[in-house]
């Protein structure tokens, strides 16, 4: 019985040992949102990431159109041999309360960028859309409590039956029908639970070793997005700002030199002034050298600064990166090319819940959504409407960037970033990657322009509207501030609006198509 006590007791620290080591895994949510055209149908699709890899991805995807029969969804590499090696699609399950609506469950295998193609079969026929995304192991928690009981008492019961298993072999085995036990016999007995116990022991003691091994491993490969270092440099022009990307050393395939346009620039920078956000600037850096990127600043007031930069590499893979910058009074220089900047209320100086703000002419832009919180989780339209200043729609929009618009969403706490178009969030480059399979490259000698984002929804093809509107939805509670940018006249004007997640969902999808 002592040793039973003393083996038992050992085995059971084992045994918190493990568990404490293994309790890890993702949880990081990422959502994507992009609206497009598959054929004849309108889609808008919705990928939730796995925050663990391999992992399953949520997929929802709501139709415009009553006559879609069937959805069907389907992982890809982005790019390469396995982009092209499409395996059997699984089926999306139609909604119950939404006869438009699909959801669906993918399993994604390696960290990377992805693609998700959406295929909807209707009585026009079959027509697919593919969706970029990025698959990233992000972060480990803990294992639930609860879980963690069950699975002790589970082991500590297999422990338990199998040493009294072994014991009872010991001693009774040789044992003549009616013969009693010697004291030969118990000790033999107690002998084989003790010695079944320890190996026993022994065994979760190295599973627990193996098991923190792998644990360890995981956390190797966790997700390190690329460093972004800001400095100011005061004499060169009127106050010029230089950024170095470093590699924290995160997957040796990551390279530094094989950055992408997107949108015509190789990287996109949002420098917003903390914490009161009251300017906003979103510059186009150019690549002055290896990982080296600088831009001359608009006028500037002191203060500090949030930056976020965003990269496409060549692979597809998408970062968004981020930094704190110090500035002085910057003269600066007019704001050149797709550079722009805007000005708005202080945070503590504004209202959760405003829905019209005055552009620099005279000209308002108008949120067209519903007094209170915006609902999490529910994906729909953020929809906007330019009038001029007699309040009727201006009607005199321009391509910015061949969009109708650009978004950046910000959570006030700055831990929640998103630039987002009317064709949604995911990376224009990544999406020209995806489409890349799906039809067939211009002919040689076309001209770019007429190539780069063709066919995706919110490019900009034809006569200008009043409206814009960014596929959207909020997952995280809190206050947001919205930067809402768009072209006219020449000029890129900002508007600002503040609300509040978690509460009414936004427009509906169904109601919110752009012309």
């Amino acid at each position: 019985m002592r040793v039973w006590c003393s083996s038992g007791s050992a085995l059971l620290s084992l045994l918190l040992m493990g568990l404490s080591g293994v309790a890890l895994a993702h949880s990081e949510v990422q959502d994507l949102f992009h609206e497009g055209l598959a054929g004849p149908y309108r889609l808008f699709v919705t990928v939730r990431p796995p925050a663990v890899i391999p992992g399953i991805a949520e997929v929802r995807v709501r139709t415009e159109h009553d006559d879609v029969d069937m959805v069907e969804v389907v992982p890809l590499p982005l790019e390469g041999a396995g982009s092209h090696l499409t395996p059997a699609a699984d089926v999306a399950t139609r909604s119950e309360r939404d006869s438009q609506s699909f959801q669906a469950s993918l399993w994604l295998m390696t960290p990377g960028a992805w693609q998700v193609r959406v295929t909807a079969h209707g009585k026009r026929g079959s027509h697919t859309l593919a969706v970029p995304v990025r698959a990233l192991p992000t972060r480990t928690e803990a294992m639930s409590t609860p879980f963690s009981a069950l699975l002790l008492g589970l082991l500590v019961l297999l422990w338990m039956g199998a040493a009294s298993v072994a014991r009872a072999a010991a001693r009774e085995a040789r044992l003549a029908p009616g013969e009693k036990l010697s004291l030969r016999d118990r000790r033999r007995g107690n002998w084989a639970f003790a010695a079944t116990a320890l190996c026993m022991g022994l065994l979760v003691w190295v599973g627990g070793r193996w098991w923190r091994e792998e644990a360890k491993g995981y956390e190797a490969i966790l997700y390190q997005p690329l460093k972004l270092a800001a400095d100011y440099l005061p004499k060169v022009g009127e106050g010029t700002l230089a950024l170095r990307l470093e590699d924290p050393g995160w997957l040796p395939s990551r390279r530094l030199d094989d950055l992408v346009p997107d949108h015509e620039h190789l990287m996109h920078v949002f420098i917003v002034r903390v914490p009161e956000m009251d300017r906003v600037y979103h510059l186009h850096p150019e690549k002055v050298g290896p990982a080296r990127f600088e831009r001359p600043l608009p006028p500037m007031p002191a203060g500090r600064y949030q930056v976020w930069a965003e990269v496409v590499h060549a692979t597809g893979m998408t970062e968004t990166l981020r930094t704190e910058l110090l500035l002085p009074d910057v003269p600066g220089e007019p704001a050149r090319g797709d550079d722009a900047l805007g000005t708005a209320a202080p945070l503590s100086q504004s209202s959760t819940d405003s829905r019209t703000f005055t552009l620099e002419d005279g000209a308002r832009m108008v949120w067209l959504r519903d007094e209170g919180p915006l609902s999490l989780d529910a994906p729909g339209h953020l929809r906007f409407r330019v009038e001029n200043a007699e309040g009727h729609p201006a009607g005199d929009l321009e391509p910015y960037m061949g969009m109708l618009g650009h978004a950046a969403i910000v959570r006030t706490d700055r831990e929640v970033f998103a630039h987002v178009h009317p064709s949604g969030s995911v990376s224009m480059a990544a999406l020209d990657i995806a489409r890349a399979a799906l039809e067939p490259r211009p002919a040689d000698g076309a001209p770019e322009g007429e190539m780069k984002h063709a066919g995706c929804h919110g490019a900009v093809t034809g006569p200008m509207p009043s409206d814009v509107s960014f596929p959207f939805g909020f997952s995280l509670p809190g206050r947001y501030r919205l930067f809402i940018q768009v072209k006219r006249h020449g000029t890129v004007q900002t508007a600002v609006f503040d609300a509040r997640a978690g509460g009414r969902s936004l427009t509906p999808v169904s109601e919110g198509k752009v012309p």
